[in-house]
């Protein structure tokens, strides 16, 4: 072959090579590009970055609502939350217990798991949800060892245990001649065991250190530290300055180291009074309410101080 034909053999060789990214349309004939670059969600890296530590404390932990005041319910038969820290009321709903005879809400109190036990002034006992403020009747025996109507409060068995015991205080409500006596009641057994006696009516309150506290509504009012077997009230706290209440509706309750009454004269709203046991002071927090409360209950896991 001579080196102008090898030439021109080499020019067409080349001149007809088809690009791999220039392939023939068959509809037309005209080129067709071809992309050949890496399709675009190959081409966006992935975010490695760790994400935010969550500080949020597991559900388990956080403290649940009823632990965080002292539920209280009006001569309406309606169940309210007050905050002590707001100094708020806020009203849950009206109590649908089936009583009859007129009865009305006498006391109460909150047991751990934040469950209302409600008493009437006919002596029957009820549980009451404290969210919806619906209302279940127990089993409970009216009337045993003369406990026709009584204060109430839980108190912890043991500083910060689970277990924890029903306190009634017996008072003479209506004239009928009861002498005040400390009790109380097995929640399984719904059975009632007298304790010793009292010095006055008295509204009880309880915590998770397992103390059990009254507020003793009389001529001269007082308020203390109830031993749990004797009735002993040590320290026992002159509540003078609120003067006579021994006429009034009351209720008691415990929030972080202080209480908090409730008293409400004759014809007249509750006023909300804190009791601090270190100063001995007494103190109206809250005047003029608009509400009648007769029953308080906390929960012994309300905090202590």
């Amino acid at each position: 072959m001579s080196f102008r034909l090898l030439f021109t053999f080499a020019i067409l060789s080349v001149g007809c090579r088809t690009q791999p990214y220039e392939p023939r349309s068959e509809m037309d004939g005209a080129p067709v590009l071809v992309d050949a670059r890496a399709p675009s969600d190959m081409t966006v890296l992935r975010d490695l970055t760790p994400p935010p530590p969550d500080f949020t404390p597991p559900p388990d932990l956080v403290p649940p609502h009823f632990c965080d005041g002292i539920f209280v319910f009006q001569e309406d038969e309606r169940l309210a939350f007050f905050d002590p820290n707001q100094l708020t009321f806020h009203t849950i709903g009206k109590l649908n217990c089936p009583v009859g005879g007129g009865a009305t809400p006498f006391s109460m109190a909150v047991d751990h798991a934040g469950l209302a036990w409600v008493e009437y002034t006919d002596g029957s006992l009820f549980n009451v949800d404290t969210y919806t403020a619906q209302c279940k009747p127990t089993m409970y025996m009216r009337g045993q060892h003369g406990f026709v109507t009584f204060g109430m409060g839980f108190a912890a068995d043991a500083p910060n245990s689970p277990n924890e015991t029903l306190y009634v205080a017996r008072g003479d409500f209506g004239g009928m001649g009861a002498t005040p006596e400390l009790g109380s009641i097995d929640t399984k057994s719904l059975l009632l065991t007298d304790l010793a006696p009292l010095p006055d009516r008295a509204e009880l309150t309880g915590n998770g250190a397992g103390e059990l506290w009254g507020f003793f509504a009389a001529v001269n009012p007082h308020y203390g530290r109830i031993d749990k077997m004797s009735g002993t009230v040590s320290p026992d706290i002159s509540a003078q300055a609120l003067g006579d209440v021994s006429q009034d509706a009351f209720a008691f309750g415990t929030f972080g180291g202080v209480f908090y009454v409730f008293l409400a004269p004759a014809n007249s709203s509750t006023t909300v009074y804190l009791l601090d046991p270190n100063k001995q002071s007494v103190t109206p927090v809250l005047p003029n309410t608009g509400r009648t409360i007769v029953g308080a209950g906390v929960s012994t896991c309300a905090p202590q101080m």
